[in-house]
């Protein structure tokens, strides 16, 4: 048990020395290998990341897609603001139509997309 929970203890190593090789720098490949450099320098996960190293670090730069992370929330925000518009012109009394019409307008929505987005909270 004790061999398990230091390898469990070496990866939230691993994790936190990638936070920290990754924080501020646009270069997250040179980051990534730095950190990795580190490890093995280190002792943590020396065994697997001398071993698979390379995959590692594909793994790792394929999980994390910056840009991909910030698309996602931007896209759930806009959600959220949509979902919340859409609740409050319906608690003022306006008719499904306006709120159609307000939402494609505000959000930049085909009348497809604005119908499909305020039934989708229309309550």
């Amino acid at each position: 048990m004790q061999g398990k929970c230091g390898r469990l203890g070496e990866y939230s190593e691993f994790v936190n020395v990638l936070r920290h090789f990754s924080d501020g720098r646009n270069d997250r490949r040179a980051a990534f290998s730095e950190a990795v450099d580190y490890c093995i320098e280190n002792g943590i996960l020396e065994d697997v990341l001398r071993k698979k190293r390379s995959h590692v670090l594909g793994m790792i730069l394929e999980e994390f897609d910056v840009e991909k992370y910030e698309r996602t929330l931007r896209k759930e925000g806009r959600e959220e603001g949509i979902r919340c518009v859409v609740e409050i012109l319906q608690e003022t009394g306006q008719t499904k139509r306006f709120v159609i019409d307000k939402i494609a307008e505000k959000y930049a929505l085909s009348q497809a997309e604005a119908e499909e987005t305020t039934k989708r909270y229309w309550k």
